[in-house]
């Protein structure tokens, strides 16, 4: 059998980096892992030379700005740049290809905006809240768009919340950790040591990311094309029950000083259907939450190399 020949871009993410790992651990693939500095794909002539040039026969498209256009100081023609335009110039890339790839984009469960708790189903309605939900959720609707007008074999997995150990201190959860961690190195007696957060009212859905990464890769198996599926536990939680469980697993007693952001615009009730994917393919969740947290504390706990 020959091997499938897979793009993975973004592959420098952390996501991105957890997907090329459990990829490359099938002996039936040929993996080109490509970041920014080998694939830009705000550059059209660059994306369509690079992805000729290999002629992938699956892409996960997993390229874009998860940090611009979310709060006041942020970049919102980079969200759109990076989100939309790149997103465009890959799909226009993959139509001049001898084969059609199939493609599978990883969209964001924060397309869908505030619902009030309602339950998030595939069809709920887009209201996203910032430039980088606006943005994506344009992308979405362009990779559909490619689906119905060229043909092309896109599935969108509207990805949640996840837990990595390796994550960056851009999330809320990896911030914490780090922030145990250092208190706990340097606390001494005296009154309780602090630990500032954003707001904690906010409910989220977080994920394992090798459960992210099964349930990516089980829809780019059996995704049906111009389909869209919800990637998420089907449990959310206040910020604030996430934290008290890092907490009691540090063994620490802290004093929390929550500052909210008036500027940040997020979804603050959250309760996701994710029966669509579960029916498809049988994905379940593996990794409980309290195990996820777990190794994201002790990950930051232990020194640098």
């Amino acid at each position: 059998m020959q091997p499938v020949r897979i793009l993975v871009t973004g592959a420098r993410g952390c996501l991105g980096r957890h997907l090329c790992q459990a990829l490359q651990q099938r002996s039936t693939c040929e993996l080109r892992a490509a970041s920014r500095s080998i694939l830009n794909l705000r550059d059209p002539e660059q994306t369509q030379r690079v992805v000729q040039q290999f002629q992938p026969q699956q892409i996960y498209h997993l390229a874009g700005n998860i940090h611009a256009g979310r709060g006041s100081n942020s970049s919102h023609r980079d969200a759109w740049e990076d989100n939309l335009t790149g997103t465009l110039n890959l799909l226009d890339t993959c139509l001049t290809l001898s084969e059609k790839p199939r493609v599978l984009f990883a969209s964001t469960g924060a397309i869908y905006g505030e619902t009030a708790g309602k339950l998030i189903t595939e069809t709920t309605p887009l209201q996203p809240l910032n430039s980088y939900a606006a943005s994506k959720a344009a992308a979405d609707l362009v990779v559909f768009h490619y689906y119905a007008s060229f043909g092309l074999p896109t599935v969108r997995a509207r990805l949640f919340n996840y837990l990595a150990a390796d994550q960056d201190d851009s999330t809320a959860l990896s911030r914490f950790a780090r922030q145990l961690r250092e208190l706990k190195q340097h606390t001494v007696s005296g009154p309780l040591p602090v630990l500032k957060t954003g707001s904690l009212d906010a409910e989220r859905d977080f994920l394992d990311v090798a459960d992210m990464v099964e349930g990516m890769m089980l829809l780019m198996e059996h995704g049906q094309p111009g389909e869209a599926y919800n990637v998420a536990s089907g449990t959310s939680q206040p910020m604030r029950w996430y934290l008290d469980r890092l907490i009691a697993l540090s063994g620490m007693q802290v004093k929390v000083e929550s500052t909210p952001d008036p500027l940040r615009r997020e979804a603050k009730r959250l309760k996701v259907d994710v029966s669509k994917l579960q029916t498809l393919t049988g994905w379940k969740v593996r990794v409980k939450i309290e195990e996820a947290l777990g190794m994201l504390l002790r990950r930051k706990s232990e020194p640098k190399d």
